[in-house]
């Protein structure tokens, strides 16, 4: 994927829209997912310790991150394009947000989550 030369820009838009807590979280290595309901709770869930409560988020800041991946993604969020899906080039964390009509109501919910690999067992 080709280096967006507005990165700068956008690496701080998510910070501000997802608040330090989260920011910090896509760089620990031991965080899998980071994931918005859609009533607004956030969700950390880490290597062996499992999925915790990381406080809530406004829907107005919901769509900043979703339209904000989407921007990194070379692509648009609308309702006539309400999944954002995909690679980010901010850490290599994958992504999934979805807008209205695709989620009835707001806010909308989205996932950021890291590929884990488990080594397999030698026999």
């Amino acid at each position: 994927m080709t280096l967006l030369r507005s990165h700068p820009h956008l690496v701080r838009k998510l910070q501000n829209a997802l608040g330090d807590q989260l920011f910090v979280a896509l760089e620990d290595t031991t965080v899998v997912e980071i994931m918005f309901n859609p009533d607004g709770r956030l969700f950390i869930e880490r290597l062996g310790h499992g999925v915790a409560p990381a406080g809530a988020m406004t829907p107005a800041a919901a769509e900043v991150v979703i339209g904000s991946v989407a921007h990194a993604l070379q692509s648009e969020a609308h309702t006539d394009r309400p999944i954002v899906s995909g690679e980010l080039p901010i850490g290599g964390h994958r992504f999934e947000g979805l807008l209205p009509p695709r989620c009835p109501g707001r806010p909308s919910p989205f996932a950021f989550g890291r590929h884990v690999l488990f080594p397999r067992r030698s026999t």
